[in-house]
């Protein structure tokens, strides 16, 4: 019998991606992902897969050169929240910094079905496809999204690589900035968010803002009398240069940073 490579291939895709989805979305997984390769997807394609659990439902993703696989693959496959959830049996109420295309989203309203969030998400791109990953929640009246830029005070804030440095398709940057010859965005700060929310609490604070988390634990931080538990991924030497963990024992945090990814912190009772 002659080898056939792709026949093995398409065996081994199928076997590492059924079961957080479809069988029929891995099928599509697997043609989108050829046709890829072949350089027959068009930038503005978007892939649509029906999901189980950790998510549920329909997800739309872009095209690779996107963080879109990765952040589907951290968060179905590697279920890097999987130590939040772990450890916060009970959530009524999130906030989602970062949201990116609003997998986290999805992830934390499957996970606590009673829940409401607001999800936080800068860049146009990915505000695009995050509005339509969470349009049922929306509908719902479980879900609003906010697009701006997280800051810990009001600032210009650019989206991009700062002066000097370059970037690639699996970096992104957030900077503040004084010029007047780059693009920005309008930014807000978390005791903004939690004021529009209308939570009374904030139980599960999610980060992921690409090193703007530094500017998150300066000046004034009364609003972490607001949060029971900080799920957040840090950039660099972002923990080191927020001073995050002295921050948290002055606020009473207790921090778990068994994983990898994630970061977590919760209020000590």
């Amino acid at each position: 019998m002659r080898y056939n490579p792709l026949k093995s291939w398409t065996v081994q895709f199928l076997l590492d991606h059924w079961g957080p989805m479809t069988l029929g979305s891995a099928l599509r997984y697997r043609n989108f992902v050829l046709e890829e390769t072949q350089g027959r997807v068009p930038r503005d394609r978007l892939l649509k897969l029906r999901m189980w659990r950790p998510l549920s439902g329909d997800i739309w993703l872009r095209p690779h050169g996107t963080d879109d696989m990765a952040g589907l693959r951290e968060i179905a496959y590697e279920r890097v929240y999987d130590v939040v959830t772990r450890r916060v049996r009970a959530c009524k109420y999130v906030i989602d910094l970062g949201g990116n295309i609003g997998l986290a989203t999805r992830f934390f309203a499957s996970r606590y079905a009673e829940c409401r969030i607001l999800v936080v998400e800068p860049d146009p791109e990915n505000y695009k496809v995050l509005e339509r990953n969470v349009a049922e929640l929306v509908r719902a009246g479980r879900c609003r999204t906010v697009q701006a830029g997280v800051w810990g005070c009001k600032a210009r804030l650019a989206l991009g690589a700062p002066p000097g440095r370059e970037a690639c398709h699996l970096e992104a940057f957030v900077y503040e900035t004084h010029a007047e010859d780059v693009a920005v965005v309008d930014t807000v700060t978390i005791p903004e968010l939690i004021d529009q929310s209308g939570f009374p609490v904030v139980d599960i604070l999610k980060i992921d803002i690409e090193g703007a988390e530094v500017s998150l634990f300066r000046g004034d931080l009364a609003w972490l009398q607001r949060v029971r538990t900080i799920a957040i991924e840090f950039h660099g030497d972002s923990r080191e240069r927020s001073g995050f963990d002295a921050v948290m024992d002055r606020y009473g945090f207790a921090i778990d940073d068994s994983n990898h990814h994630t970061v977590v912190a919760m209020l000590r009772h």
